[in-house]
């Protein structure tokens, strides 16, 4: 009852407030996916706390930007076809390459021996 009553309200919301609150929730779900893969990469590394909060706000802040650029925000969800998809793997590789490089930069390019190589 609870879910349907909000759902009912972020449907009569103006488009820009519905672009807000999605732009919100991914921001959340980019900082929480970020931090738990960076901690998993990062396991054992000596400059894990150094490094989690600013690669965090680097996939937050650059996420964004990059989402809106794909036109992610624009799309009417129930017509997302395979265009779409191209997108959002455009989107999460472009992302996924800032990240990278961040971690490389702020340990100094020791990113290398955090990772298991077999």
């Amino acid at each position: 009852m609870v879910l349907g009553a909000l759902q009912y309200r972020l449907i009569q919301l103006p488009p820009w407030a519905k672009r807000t609150v999605l732009a919100a929730c991914d921001a959340a779900l980019i900082g929480a996916v970020a931090a738990s893969t960076l901690a998993i990469i990062f396991f054992r590394h000596p400059k894990l706390g150094a490094v989690l909060a600013p690669l965090v706000a680097v996939a937050v802040v650059a996420g964004i930007p990059i989402l809106m650029s794909q036109g992610l925000y624009r799309a009417i969800i129930r017509f997302i076809g395979t265009e779409m998809g191209y997108a959002m793997a455009r989107a999460m590789t472009l992302l996924a390459v800032i990240v990278t490089v961040s971690a490389w930069l702020l340990t100094g390019g020791d990113i290398g021996t955090s990772l298991s190589v077999a």
